[in-house]
């Protein structure tokens, strides 16, 4: 039943993927990343867990679009800027973002998320809640500058204020750091770390992903646009999206 509702999907978001250029529209910019699994390029499309959902929506929706390959610093700072109608895929939703930009309903809900640290590192091992890690001074966190990591943790990182090393590299790039020891543990969620471990090269026996029993469930993510995108064009794209979330049931 599963692949037969897949494949239906698959047909539908075609025959629909020309509706947007009747209406004479620029194309949409859907900015992305490139971020397993997530959203990953495929030819002329880019494919994932939240890129499927939005490709899906958008060509049901009649919008044309066009992918641009951005780092996500660069991102947040065009939606900022707000100089053009802009689509950033797979961002979480925070009271800062909602004060610069606009969002569609979720496109994809994290698993919980993990603590990924050396297996030999005992002080993060020791962690028996999300506090005792954060607020444990003699380790170092490793976040990415600028992300947010759900309102949960945003707010108990700035509460504690551990020990943070910031920097604006992506997760694969930061799971290496781990393994080298150059800081102690970052955060991730379970379906990104098992798609990124195979390629950081560090041996699988050196890392393991803790569960907190005190962290909450995923965080959604989401389409966060530009002011200039209007609001009956986020409506129709938002329509879709829960299409797609039942037909997946």
């Amino acid at each position: 039943m599963a692949g037969i509702i897949r494949r239906t999907l698959t047909l539908l978001a075609f025959l629909a993927a020309g509706v947007g250029a009747v209406h004479g529209e620029e194309p949409l910019k859907i900015l992305y990343n490139e971020r397993q699994p997530y959203m990953a390029a495929r030819g002329q499309e880019v494919t994932g867990l939240t890129a499927d959902a939005a490709v899906y929506a958008l060509r049901k929706a009649g919008v044309p679009y066009q992918w641009v390959e951005i780092p996500s610093a660069r991102q947040l700072f065009m939606l900022q800027e707000n100089k053009e109608p802009l689509a950033a895929l797979g961002w979480y939703r925070n009271p800062e973002r909602e004060r610069f930009a606009k969002f569609s309903n979720h496109l994809y809900r994290d698993r919980q998320i993990a603590v990924l640290a050396r297996v030999d590192n005992a002080k993060v091992a020791a962690a028996a809640s999300v506090a005792d890690l954060l607020g444990d001074r003699r380790i170092t966190l490793l976040a990415k500058a600028g992300y947010s990591y759900g309102r949960f943790l945003d707010e108990w990182i700035a509460k504690l204020e551990p020990k943070v090393m910031r920097v604006t590299v992506e997760n694969l790039s930061m799971i290496r750091m781990i393994g080298a020891r150059r800081a102690d543990y970052m955060f991730i969620a379970p379906e990104e770390a098992e798609a990124t471990l195979a390629q950081s090269g560090v041996p699988p026996r050196d890392l393991r992903l803790i569960t907190l029993p005190d962290m909450p469930p995923g965080e959604y993510r989401y389409l966060m646009f530009s002011q200039r995108v209007d609001d009956e064009t986020i409506r129709r794209i938002s329509h879709y999206l829960d299409e797609y979330h039942l037909l997946q049931k």
